[in-house]
């Protein structure tokens, strides 16, 4: 031990500076406590050697499924016998098989794809011994997995279907795969498989169910199972109703029918019914509604995949409309289409209306043709008794309809009704059917008159000739009813000379007549839009008079007659030939009544509205009586000549509407054109051959019973349909 001197401050020597005593005793205490640690120079035991880490109890080996991962904490399989904290890797001796990480004592291994591989963990101590554990990862092979299905189905005898393996399976492991198929009921489904196409075919009617199966090289399976019903020949043994009422429920009773409902295609005259239930032996559907066609025998037919059937049944429609409005009615229809209603029997045909272009070249004009399917009145008889009601159609009438066993619908009631109309152009109430019927009588007498003339000797015209000038008053014959030998006459006034119209009022004509400007508005459109349609579709005038003119007379003899205009063809002929002709090309038109002093009420700007296309109308009817009387053409009935006119102002209006001869138009581009179209549509019942004169059941013989403007499959046309009367 080393010995400590007891500290004794010196003496200070003289002069010396002052020196802190707490400082020296101190810095002495520390030089003594040195000297006894280390002044005696004996060495202390040098530390234990480091010991490498060691394991203990083995790593549970892994299986993996690929893309799967799985860890493993490895902090309880390894310990330092020191104490020191420890540090570690891992290895993957297979890494295209499984791949590892560490973090901290987690070790995390990712399966790659099938196969096996050792892990090899290695825990290192701070000195750097290390220790090493080890343990097994097994990627197992994956099953084959389906990738689309199969959908049961149905097959006709003899029809085939088939599959491509690869479309339906897939092997994650990226394993060629076999394939193999099995039928429940060989006799009637076969199945095979060649290569890896599936190929089932039906045999015979009955169901099977087919398994299609695919394997990977360890006989590992996925497979697809689905049912195939075989079906026999379609065969329609039946209805319920017997007579198909549209738009109700009805029950089509067969065999050969789809258990599948999405595969039985019924369709009634063409058009498709909804099918809502199916057994094996019936199909329950709900019948079309074919807008706007009569009472009718029609095609029931029944697809099945190629397979089909057919047969002819009674389908009649079940609303007012149409079953009882009477001939000549237009209405608009539920799809939105417009429906002229004709009289009906037991004809049809197909004949010549007009002419038509799509490029207005008149070397290119073609014929136009409308074929009609008539009615069946039968059809209604068979029918279930039933009432029907219908609403206000926007026509001034309200009817009640009913039908029985007994025959075709009749008209019990009928009453007239105040109701605005939902749209204004729609054709008008018992006052119009008036007029037309007033019209087709005139017409009717002109095709007599020339039967019984034959053609005018047009030198004998030559003293008619005259020059007019505004002011002049000339005595016409003006009498709706007139013949050769007797009519009334009256006094008119040349108001204007146009380019294409001497302008000629009646002097006693009541109500307020056209204005200067009026009539000038009336020549120049005429000459925009009808003159075109006239010279390239119907010819030029005849020019009896040699003035280049058409003389319009406007006078109250026309409300009188209750018509809108016509076309005497007495005019045509020399007064040698019939003494009351007025010699001259001449149109005879309304002029405004609003007190109805000679027949209904009529406004002025009512004709404003509608003049255009009736100048356009009775100007196509002096044309054609020219061509016929005065010229080589031939004799035409009263319908074609009707036919013909309606045509012209079709043709004028797709000019001023751009709609273009030619194409198929339906109901929302004739709205376009609303307030003119109407009157064609009205008068359309003359181009299908509607006798006004009401003889017999108001038909001309051999004239369609229905026609319809435009394709079947289109939506929004126009079509005509025939009814029945009592």
């Amino acid at each position: 031990m080393s010995h400590v001197s007891p500290i004794v401050p010196p003496r200070s020597p003289p002069h010396q500076p002052f020196v802190n005593p707490r400082f020296i005793l101190v810095a002495a205490t520390l030089t003594a406590l040195w000297t006894a640690a280390c002044g005696d120079g004996a060495t202390e035991p040098a530390p234990p050697p480091n010991r490498a880490p060691v394991a203990s109890g083995s790593i549970p080996a892994l299986t993996v499924a690929a893309g799967d991962t799985a860890t493993v904490n490895v902090a309880g399989n390894v310990a330092d016998p020191d104490g020191g904290a420890l540090s570690f890797t891992a290895t993957s001796s297979n890494p295209a098989a499984a791949t590892v990480t560490v973090t901290g004592s987690v070790v995390t291994v990712t399966a790659v794809a099938r196969g096996e591989a050792d892990i090899t963990v290695t825990a290192r101590d701070p000195g750097g011994l290390s220790t090493q554990a080890t343990f097994g990862v097994t990627v197992p092979n994956r099953a084959p997995v389906v990738t689309d299905s199969i959908q049961s189905g149905t097959l006709g005898v003899d029809e085939t279907a088939s599959w491509s393996g690869p479309d339906l399976f897939r092997d994650l492991d990226g394993d060629s795969l076999t394939y193999e198929a099995q039928s429940s009921n060989p006799e009637v489904v076969s199945s095979s498989v060649t290569g890896d196409v599936l190929l089932v075919q039906g045999l015979s009617p009955g169901t099977a169910t087919v398994t299609f199966s695919a394997f990977d090289p360890d006989e590992l399976r996925a497979r697809i199972v689905f049912d195939v019903a075989v079906l026999g020949p379609v065969a329609i043994s039946g209805t319920v109703p017997v007579v198909l009422l549209e738009g109700k429920a009805a029950t089509v009773f067969g065999s050969g029918f789809s258990p599948i409902a999405s595969e039985n295609h019924v369709y009634v005259g063409e058009l498709p019914a909804r099918v809502t239930a199916v057994t094996g032996t019936a199909l329950s559907i709900e019948v079309p509604l074919a807008d706007c066609l009569p009472p009718r025998r029609a095609e029931l037919r029944v697809d099945v995949r190629l397979r089909s059937d057919a047969r002819i049944v009674g389908v009649t429609p079940q609303s007012e409309e149409d079953l009882a409005l009477e001939p000549g009615w237009y209405r608009n229809t539920r799809a939105g289409n417009g429906c002229l209603h004709l009289p009906g029997n037991a004809l049809g045909g197909e004949y010549l209306i007009g002419v038509v272009s799509v490029s207005e070249d008149p070397a290119s004009l073609t014929g136009f043709s409308l074929t009609g399917t008539p009615g069946d009145a039968t059809v209604v008889g068979a029918a279930r008794p039933r009432v029907v009601v219908g609403a206000d159609l926007g026509t001034g009438q309200r009817t009640r309809a009913v039908t029985d066993s007994e025959g075709p619908p009749r008209v019990v009631t009928s009453q007239s009704v105040t109701a605005a109309r939902t749209e204004a152009w729609l054709p008008a109430d018992t006052l119009q059917m008036r007029w037309k019927r007033a019209h087709g009588d005139i017409m009717a007498r002109n095709e007599a008159l020339i039967r019984r003339l034959g053609r005018a000797n047009r030198s004998a015209l030559a003293y008619a000739r005259r020059e007019l000038q505004v002011g002049d008053t000339i005595p016409l014959y003006a009498d709706s009813n007139r013949t050769c030998s007797e009519s009334g006459q009256v006094r008119a006034v040349v108001r204007r000379v146009g380019n294409h119209f001497v302008w000629l009022d009646d002097l006693d004509n009541p109500g307020e007549t056209f204005t200067d400007a009026e009539l000038i508005a009336f020549d120049e459109f005429y000459a925009s839009y009808a003159t075109r349609v006239h010279e390239d579709y119907f010819g030029p005038l005849s020019d009896m008079d040699e003035n280049g003119r058409v003389l319009a007379l406007m006078t109250k003899e026309v409300n009188r007659a209750r018509v809108a205009g016509w076309v005497s063809g007495l005019d045509f002929y020399p007064r040698e030939q019939c003494a009351t002709s007025n010699q001259a090309e001449i149109t005879y038109l309304m002029v405004p009544d609003p007190d109805g002093s000679y027949g209904e009420a009529v406004s002025k700007q009512s004709l404003l509205e509608s003049y255009h296309s009736l100048v356009a109308h009775e100007v196509t009817h002096v044309i054609q009586l020219g061509g016929i009387i005065l010229g080589d053409a031939g004799v035409k009935t009263s319908w074609e000549m009707e036919g013909g006119a309606t045509l012209a102002e079709q043709l004028v209006a797709y000019r001023l509407f751009g709609h273009g001869s030619g194409r198929e138009l339906g109901y929302a581009e004739y709205a376009v054109g609303a307030g003119w179209y109407w009157g064609w549509l009205s008068e359309m019942a003359l181009f299908f051959g509607w006798d006004y004169r009401g003889d017999g059941d108001g038909r001309i013989p051999g004239r369609a019973g229905r026609v319809q403007l435009g394709r079947q499959p289109r939506g929004r046309q126009f079509r005509a349909v025939p009814i029945w009367r009592p």
